[in-house]
C-alpha cells in the first residue's frame, strides 16, 4: 500500500472513530445533536417526526420551534423496566420506578434510573410491589398482599428480601415476594402538583418541578431539592404548563355514554387508564359506540378557544369509526375512520361553547375489532400570549 492509500485508510479510520466516540478526526472533542423520533406539541400544530435538539429549539422533521413555543414532547423507546420493578410514589406527586434497597432510620435508599436516590420517610406515599395497582390507595399504615387479608401496622425497615411490620400482634417479617404495596399516608402536596411541568422518564417515572430544555438534556427544579439534569435519551414525556391551554386527559368528563354493540368487546374503563402508544403523550383507545362530554364552564376558559386532537385507527382494528366532535350540540367535526387510515389532525374553534362532546359510532362495515385512539388532545385559548 503507498503512502496516499496509507493516509486515506488512517483518516477514513479516524472519521469513523469521531462518529462512534464524539470526536472530530484531528482528535478534538465535538458535540452532536440529539437524534430521536416522536410528536411535538406546540402552540400552532401537532408534528410527528425525527427530532433533533438544539441550542436556541428543536427541529421537528423540517419545522423548526423555540423551546418556549413547545408544550409537549412524547419519544418513541422502548420501556427501560426491569424485572421486580417497584413504583415509589411520594407526597410531591413524584413517582419513581426503581428498586427499594432498603429502608431504616427513616429514609429509603432507591436504585433508579439517574441512580442511587435517598428518600426522607416523610416523603413516602406509598410503594407497589405490582404494576398498575388502582390509585389512590384505600389504607394508610397498611400492607396489601398478592394472598391474604391486609397487614396494618407501622413499616420499621425494609432489605431486598424481606420488610418488618409492627402490627397489632408484634413484630412481622414479611417476604417482599408476597406485597402488593404498603401505603404510609394518603397526603399529597396539592400546592406543589397540578401547577408544576411533568417529565416522564424513559422507564415510567413521573417527576414534577420546573423544567428547562437544552440541546443535549432536560434540567428540572423542584422545590428543595438541587436541579436535576436528565439526557434526552433517559426522557419519554414530558408536558409544560401554560396559562392558557388545557390538557384535556387530565379533565373530568361530566358524563360517559357507553352502549356496546357486544359487551365484551368495550372496556369502560379505559377512560381511566393511560393510553400506551408509542409516541404518544397521552389520550383514549376507544371503541362505538360511546359519547364524552366535558363541562367547560368547570375548566374557566378565559375567551374563545380552539380544540385540537389527532386521532388514528387502534393497532388492531379491522372495522371503521365514524368520529364526531360537538360544541354545545352543535357539530363542528364529523369523518369516518378507517383501519388504513394515517393519523388525522382535527382542529376546530370552540368559540365560547359551555361543552364539549366527543362521539365514536359504527361505521361501515361494522366489523371486529374496531377502534379509534384520540391522541394529545388540548384546549388552547386563542389569542394568549406565552
Amino acid at each position: 500500500m503507498n503512502r496516499c492509500a496509507r493516509h486515506a485508510v488512517l483518516a477514513t479510520t479516524a472519521t469513523l472513530l469521531a462518529l462512534c466516540y464524539g470526536q472530530s478526526a484531528d482528535g478534538e472533542p465535538e458535540r452532536h445533536a440529539v437524534a430521536l423520533r416522536g410528536s411535538v406539541q406546540s402552540r400552532q400544530s401537532r408534528i410527528e417526526g425525527e427530532l433533533r435538539f438544539e441550542a436556541e429549539g428543536l427541529v421537528v422533521g423540517h419545522e423548526r420551534l423555540a423551546w418556549q413555543d413547545v408544550l409537549t414532547i412524547a419519544i418513541q423507546t422502548q420501556p427501560k423496566q426491569d424485572a421486580g420493578t417497584q413504583w415509589i410514589h411520594l407526597t410531591t406527586g413524584d413517582r419513581w420506578c426503581g428498586h427499594v434497597l432498603e429502608l431504616r432510620d427513616g429514609v429509603a435508599r432507591v436504585q433508579t434510573l439517574l441512580g442511587e436516590m435517598a428518600f426522607p420517610r416523610a416523603l413516602l406515599t406509598a410503594v407497589d410491589f405490582q404494576p398498575d395497582l388502582p390509585w389512590p390507595p384505600q389504607r394508610e399504615q397498611t400492607l396489601t398482599r398478592r394472598e391474604g387479608g391486609p397487614v396494618p401496622g407501622r413499616l420499621l425497615r425494609m432489605d431486598p428480601e424481606h420488610m418488618v411490620i409492627e402490627s397489632p400482634i408484634g413484630e412481622l417479617k414479611i417476604s417482599r415476594a408476597m406485597a402488593e404495596r404498603y401505603t404510609f399516608t394518603h397526603a399529597i402536596d396539592a400546592e406543589r402538583g397540578p401547577a408544576l411541568d411533568e417529565l416522564i422518564l424513559s422507564d415510567g417515572s413521573t417527576l414534577r418541578g420546573q423544567l428547562d430544555l437544552g440541546p443535549e438534556a432536560v434540567t428540572i427544579t423542584r422545590q428543595d431539592a438541587e436541579p436535576m439534569r436528565v439526557p434526552w435519551t433517559h426522557v419519554r414525556a414530558l408536558r409544560r404548563q401554560h396559562r392558557q391551554v388545557i390538557y384535556v386527559a387530565l379533565l373530568t368528563p361530566s358524563q360517559r355514554i357507553a352502549k356496546p354493540l357486544l359487551a365484551e368487546k368495550l372496556d369502560i374503563a379505559l377512560f381511566h387508564k393511560p393510553l400506551r402508544r408509542d409516541g404518544v403523550l397521552e389520550g383514549w383507545r376507544t371503541q362505538p359506540t360511546m359519547q364524552v362530554t366535558y363541562d367547560l364552564r368547570a375548566a374557566a376558559l378565559q375567551g374563545p378557544a380552539r380544540f385540537r386532537v389527532t386521532l388514528a385507527p387502534t393497532p388492531d382494528a379491522s372495522g371503521t369509526t365514524v368520529c364526531r366532535v360537538l360544541a354545545d350540540d352543535r357539530e363542528l367535526w364529523k369523518q369516518a375512520i378507517g383501519p388504513d387510515e394515517s393519523p388525522l389532525h382535527v382542529d376546530v374553534a370552540l368559540g365560547a361553547a359551555s361543552q364539549l362532546t366527543l362521539e365514536v359510532e359504527f361505521g361501515n362495515p361494522a366489523r371486529f375489532p374496531v377502534g379509534v385512539d384520540w391522541l394529545d388532545p388540548v384546549i388552547l385559548i386563542e389569542g394568549a400570549k406565552p
